[in-house]
């Protein structure tokens, strides 16, 4: 089995990762976006799991799948031109997002 380096959790058992944003320069004016969920992508049925993170339908994906798409190009998150996934840190909740900002959500 494989745990997510990001969340610990196994992968292949877990409901999904928690890790639900990102946070960087290439996530826009707020500096941060939501990562898109199993599902969201439209190649994952309802029920089902990622073929390759093994996150379920209505989950978040574990960082570095293959099928997670960005949420701010559409293309594949592990190799989009926006390098998002790649330049950004990781945040798991917004409560760790406000702490990193210094207070309110845009």
């Amino acid at each position: 089995m494989a745990k997510c380096e990001y969340c610990g959790r196994e992968m292949r058992t877990a409901k999904g990762c928690k890790i639900k944003y990102y946070l960087g320069r290439s996530a826009g004016k707020k500096g941060y976006v939501h990562r898109m969920k199993v599902g969201d992508e439209g190649w994952v049925e309802p029920g089902k799991r990622c073929g390759d993170c093994g996150a379920l339908y209505g989950y978040y994906h574990h960082p570095g799948c293959d099928i997670e798409k960005c949420p701010v190009c559409g293309g594949q998150a592990i190799s989009c031109d926006c390098d998002l996934p790649r330049a950004s840190t990781l945040v798991p909740d917004k409560a760790e997002l406000k702490r990193i900002l210094g207070g309110e959500l845009q």
